[in-house]
This record gives C-alpha cells, sequence and structure tokens, in this order.
C-alpha cells in the first residue's frame, strides 16, 4: 500500500528550465538461447572439426560405428577389445583411409588443372611461362619492379577454380606484407612480372601452390587463382648481426 500511495500523490516541485527531450532508449534485443540438444550439437559438430573427422569421408555405417563406441564411453563402460592391440590397426586404418582420400581428391584437381590450363592456352591475353604458371598483366605498373629478396605490400583475392574465395586482403582493409622468396612459387614469379601500381591475374598450378597436401580451405592439387594488386616494394631488412663471440 504504501507504494501504491505514494505514485498516487503528485509531487510537486520547483519550475525548471526546459530540457531538451530525452532520446528514447533503442529496444532491447531480444535474448537468445539455446536447448540442451542445440548446444550438444554445436559442441559434436566442434568435436569433429578438431579432429578433422569430414576428411575421413565416413559413411553412415562407419559413422554409426564410432558412436557406439563414444555411447559406450559416455557410459563409462570399457572398450570391447584390448585397446594397446588395437591401437596400431587404428593408425594403420585412419593412415590408409586418409591416404587414399587424398590421392582420390589429388587426381581429381590434376583433371580439373588439366582442363583449365587448356582453355586458358586459347586467350592471346595469358602468357605461360616453362614453369607452368600463366599470368594475365592488367596493369603494368610505372614504379619498381620486385626481386625475389625484396618486401612486397599488396592487395590480393585468392579463388579456386568454382570461384569461391579462399582468402582475400581487401574485406580487411588493410594490406598484406611478404618477403617475395617465401610465398609459394606461383607468386614468386608472377610478381616479377609487374612495378608498382600494377596488377595481375594469376593461374597458379598446383605444383606452383600447395601442391598435393592442400591447406585449410584449399583441397589437395588445387589451382588457385590470385588477382593481386603491387601497392609498394620495399627492400628486406638484413638480419641483424651476431654480437662477437656469439655463434
Amino acid at each position: 500500500m504504501i507504494i501504491l500511495l505514494a505514485l498516487a500523490i503528485p509531487v510537486m516541485l520547483p519550475a525548471q528550465e526546459p530540457t531538451a527531450p530525452v532520446p528514447e532508449a533503442a529496444p532491447a534485443e531480444p535474448s537468445t538461447s539455446f536447448s540442451p540438444e542445440e548446444i550438444l550439437e554445436a559442441w559434436g559438430w566442434y568435436l569433429a572439426q578438431q579432429i578433422d573427422l569430414a576428411g575421413l569421408a565416413l559413411d553412415e555405417s562407419e559413422i554409426s560405428a564410432l558412436s557406439v563406441g563414444m555411447l559406450a564411453a559416455s557410459r563409462g563402460e570399457q572398450p570391447k577389445v584390448d585397446l594397446e592391440k588395437i591401437a596400431p590397426f587404428v593408425q594403420d586404418y585412419l593412415t590408409a583411409r586418409s591416404e587414399s582420400i587424398l590421392a582420390e581428391k589429388s587426381t581429381v584437381g590434376k583433371s580439373a588443372e588439366a582442363a583449365y590450363f587448356a582453355e586458358l592456352e586459347s586467350n592471346s591475353d595469358i602468357i605461360k611461362l616453362a614453369s607452368g604458371l600463366c599470368y594475365e598483366v592488367i596493369e603494368a605498373g610505372s614504379g619498381a619492379y620486385p626481386s625475389p629478396e625484396d618486401v612486397v605490400v599488396v592487395h590480393y583475392t585468392g579463388k579456386l577454380l568454382d570461384g569461391s574465395v579462399f582468402d582475400s586482403s581487401v574485406p580487411r582493409g588493410e594490406p598484406s606484407s611478404f618477403q617475395l622468396n617465401q610465398v609459394i612459387p606461383g607468386w614468386t614469379q608472377g610478381l616479377q612480372k609487374i612495378s608498382v601500381g600494377g596488377t595481375i591475374k594469376l593461374y597458379i598450378p598446383a605444383d606452383l601452390a600447395y601442391g598435393d597436401a592442400g591447406r585449410p580451405g584449399i583441397p589437395p592439387a588445387s589451382t588457385l587463382i590470385f588477382d593481386i594488386e603491387l601497392l609498394e616494394v620495399k627492400a628486406a631488412i638484413p638480419p641483424a648481426a651476431s654480437a662477437p663471440g656469439m655463434p
């Protein structure tokens, strides 16, 4: 009752100068909540990513067998086989599986690469080097040409043959710097074909990029396509001289 009475009695305040209206507060965003099932599903996805489960390309029956073992462990049950005895077989299985998938992906990548570079040969604007690198100078530039020992400052976008972008400095809004002889050979060779202010498109075969190993986001034997703008060339900083008496 005290609260209700206080609200009901008007409070007389001294007159004040008018003030600017207070802006209305932005509506609060609805709170996000997740069910336990969604949380556990997300955790399961994370664990599978950590061990690169997708890289093994398991089918449903194999995933089911894996789940049986995980379920048993979650219940505190002991494995049905001696782990010390089966461990070498697990390792052999995983190694063979990985090598088989890698070989399959490499075959697919090399086949796609051969077809793609065959098409490039019909484009008179594209130059092919003896190494296999193809490039197209979009703008030659008017500054200094980099040497392999130089540091290049560039904006770049790298794509796979399907057009998907695997890396780019452009959205980050910051150019990147690389010592030219410490990057993939396709870059080392290609960027020496333009000078500061120039732009170039590189078509890099897998052998001049990441080969059969690939990289995260780059499948094995991938042809890489780069659009690169050369912004600056800087001399590499020589390693500091060793102090007297130091190796």
